[in-house]
């Protein structure tokens, strides 16, 4: 009996783990917001896009107060301010939530 129940558990273990390694990776709402703020900044950096300094301007400011947004809680209002930056600095968005395989994001990147 006990070895009958010791291969149940050793089943179960082993369909928990096949069902992670083969489930698609997302990322968390937290991972998704670091790396978003990461494209914000290295843009900011480089302006790949060329924009003028009045815009770079903007953007800082957005980005700031974006950060505050998010700490408060207020996650959809902070990642409105991003993507204000990311239209201002023509920049798009990598998603890799979904399937795993980096592709760009339309305008629904949030949903």
């Amino acid at each position: 009996m006990r070895e009958k129940s010791t291969r149940i558990g050793l089943a179960l273990v082993l369909a928990a783990l096949a069902s992670l390694l083969l489930a698609p990776t997302q990322m968390t709402q937290k991972e998704l917001w670091e790396r978003s703020l990461a494209q914000v900044d290295e843009a900011l950096e480089t302006n790949p896009s060329g924009v003028s300094e009045h815009s770079l301007s903007s953007c800082r400011a957005t980005r700031k107060t974006a950060v505050l947004l998010y700490k408060m809680g207020h996650h959809a209002r902070a990642f409105r301010r991003l993507e204000y930056c990311r239209e201002l600095l023509r920049i798009e968005w990598i998603d890799v939530r979904e399937s795993g395989n980096a592709r760009p994001a339309g305008d629904s990147w949030l949903t």
